[in-house]
């Protein structure tokens, strides 16, 4: 009994680490960091606690104290691959993808054997987009330690990189049976319950990501896609809004807002957000074209061709942007012009295109101009 073993020597940090790791598992967030602190207080060398502490900062999102007490224990303890891993997933969630690189390979290392280091490394090679490395990575992880439940949830994430819904639900759900701690799994299931169109469990996966983590992003981020999709839409504008309070460069909530204020005929704030967006990723072909949408709708032409041609150049099969200038040149009589967009949109856009028989009518009365 561990209150006992601390009651029989109450300056024993090891016993305070240990409670703290057993109330982490019983969802007792905040007891468990007090037992850190107070085994760190008896023996700021303890490395074990500060490992801990990293770990248990990790799952609340505090993502600078988790890689700032990770270093401690790599300080403490050079060979301490915990403490590498710890680093390598904290320095992940704050985009220092190659950083989390060399710590996990690091810890693999030190330790090959640690099914953890080679999960770790997978979740970045993914977010590298080196899904084939990363699922190497998660299967020799899996190898090692079958109840890995940070690999089952990085595998579910590369399922979802290749289209997998079924495979993301699937093995997210395994991850967060072995341990339910992590808003961000949560938050991937909710989208991907989204896209097979189960919006009632969307919509609870979003709340509970919340519920674990109200200050990530993701997670207000993803309940408000179910808001959206359920026709709650001051909701999901609510919870897009506390995305972008958490993250101000949240590229793709920005959008989504102004998709929303496009729907309610905001075209000031459409164009403002989309905006934001466009700051954020100048690549963002979706929301250059939206933004073109708010300046057709405010019957500011030139600047509607001019944002269409932009998505143009960053995605040259998009068939709506081809097809929106081609009708804002027809209304300007370059009637060449607009020929050659209708054309050009049929001819890129995939099988079953909901908008083909509109363009083919505007093709065709273009034609007779």
């Amino acid at each position: 009994d561990l209150a006992m073993a601390i009651g029989i020597d109450p300056k024993d940090p090891y016993a305070y680490s240990a409670r703290g790791l057993a109330r982490g598992r019983r969802g007792d967030l905040p007891g468990e960091l007090d037992d850190y602190r107070q085994a760190i207080e008896i023996d700021p060398r303890c490395d074990q606690a500060y490992v801990n502490r990293s770990a248990a900062r990790l799952v609340s999102g505090d993502w600078a104290a988790a890689a700032a007490d990770a270093a401690k224990a790599i300080d403490l303890n050079p060979r301490s691959a915990d403490g590498y891993v710890n680093r390598a997933n904290a320095r992940g969630a704050q985009a220092d993808i190659d950083g989390a690189i060399r710590d996990a390979e690091t810890a693999i290392k030190i330790n090959p054997t640690k099914s953890e280091a080679w999960s770790t490394r997978g979740t970045a090679r993914a977010m590298k987009d080196d899904l084939e490395g990363a699922a190497d990575d998660v299967a020799k992880a899996l190898a090692l330690d079958a109840l890995n439940a940070a690999a089952y949830a990085t595998r579910g994430a590369i399922r979802g990189r290749r289209g997998d819904d079924d495979g993301v639900i699937e093995d997210t759900t395994k991850a967060i049976d072995l341990d339910g701690r992590h808003a961000e799994w949560y938050a991937n299931r909710s989208g991907a319950l989204l896209k097979k169109g189960d919006l009632d469990r969307a919509l609870a996966d979003g709340g509970k990501s919340i519920d674990i983590n109200p200050r990530l992003a993701l997670a207000w981020f993803s309940r408000g896609l179910a808001r959206e999709r359920k026709g709650d839409l001051d909701g999901a504008m609510a919870d897009w809004n506390t995305a972008i309070e958490l993250d101000p460069r949240y590229s793709t909530a920005f959008h989504n807002r102004a998709s929303i204020r496009f729907r309610k005929r905001d075209f000031d704030g459409a164009i403002s957000d989309d905006t934001r967006a466009i700051e954020v990723n100048p690549r963002y072909a979706e929301a250059w074209y939206n933004r073109g949408l708010a300046w057709a709708q405010k019957r500011e032409i030139p600047s509607a061709i001019e944002d269409y041609t932009k998505a143009i150049s960053i995605n040259p099969a998009y068939a709506e942007a081809y097809a929106n200038r081609g009708g804002l040149y027809g209304y300007l009589g370059q009637n060449d012009r607009a020929i050659a967009d209708f054309e050009k949109a049929l001819d890129v856009a995939p099988a079953g295109w909901s908008y083909r028989r509109k363009v083919e009518e505007m093709l065709k009365a273009a034609r007779k101009r």
